[in-house]
């Protein structure tokens, strides 16, 4: 089985010249393609950090795993104990 190379979303997105292509990355089921995806002016926007390493993050509320009803507080955890933020699909 080939390799498929992994796209450089830093750089703007996959290797055009790649012969496996956008498509590769693309579920079946998406409702936007690849190409979609990179030109949306609203989904470019999320690719520009508009925070600094060293900056505080900005404090949101996420339901509590396993009691919904309850929220957890980033700023409720500063200073406390160390938070990871980690962000992904596992769909």
């Amino acid at each position: 089985m080939a390799e498929v190379a992994k796209p450089d979303f830093a750089m703007g997105g996959w290797d055009d010249a790649d012969p496996a292509g956008p498509a590769a990355i693309t579920p079946d089921d998406s409702p936007m393609s690849f190409e979609d995806a990179r030109s949306s002016p609203q989904l470019t926007d999320l690719r520009t950090p508009e925070v600094a390493v060293g900056d505080r993050a900005p404090d949101f509320s996420l339901p509590r795993l396993g009691d919904p009803a309850d929220e957890v507080r980033l700023g409720d955890l500063a200073g406390h104990q160390p938070v990871a933020l980690i962000f992904g699909s596992y769909t």
